[in-house]
């Protein structure tokens, strides 16, 4: 299974190569992922998403993809990557475990004199890195039909968007219940 998507939120066709003038604020993610590999119902997946520098941010601020100061796109915002790989087990048929990796890198929020007056627009991730890790490990268990029940363990480290990430804990534990999802 293979997938990606792109955003295009602004880019000069005619000059999209050149690295003097090119203003490819674009976003984009890849993954695949491969189920029955070695062991019945075992799926292994990876994805890689990357949005450029001033992607989400515009001089109007009916244009900046946002909601109540929220990104209305991907959480870790502009001129920021994730690397994320997954490994999915069903050893029984109601059970369902998943172990989640998750490498995130978040440059420093350009400037919007930067954004439309800077030549060469600034790289990606050029300024000050800020790297975070995170681990998920997670089982659920269907007790009847529709009725669910779910424990995870939840382990980062490092911080990207300090705002957005206020009650951050290095290590939680999460017991759920659910019907019908």
């Amino acid at each position: 299974h293979l997938y990606s998507t792109l955003f295009i939120d602004e880019i000069r066709a005619s000059e999209a190569l050149n690295k003097n003038k090119s203003r490819n604020q674009i976003g984009f993610n890849a993954g695949a992922s491969i189920t029955d590999l070695f062991l019945p119902y075992l799926t292994l997946g990876m994805e890689y998403t990357r949005i450029n520098p001033f992607v989400y941010q515009n001089l109007i601020p009916a244009q900046t993809y946002t909601s109540q100061n929220y990104l209305m796109g991907d959480w870790i915002g502009q001129n920021a990557d994730r690397l994320t790989a997954w490994l999915k087990y069903n050893p029984l048929p109601r059970l369902s475990t998943k172990i989640r990796l998750d490498y995130i890198r978040k440059g420093e929020d350009g400037s919007l004199e930067d954004q439309y007056y800077a030549e060469p627009q600034p790289k990606f991730l050029s300024s000050k890195v800020e790297i975070q890790k995170q681990l998920l490990i997670e089982a659920g268990y269907e007790l009847i039909n529709n009725l669910n029940i779910k424990a995870s363990y939840f382990k980062q480290a490092g911080i990207i968007r300090p705002n957005l990430q206020t009650s951050t804990v290095p290590n939680e534990i999460r017991f759920g219940i659910s019907y019908g999802f």
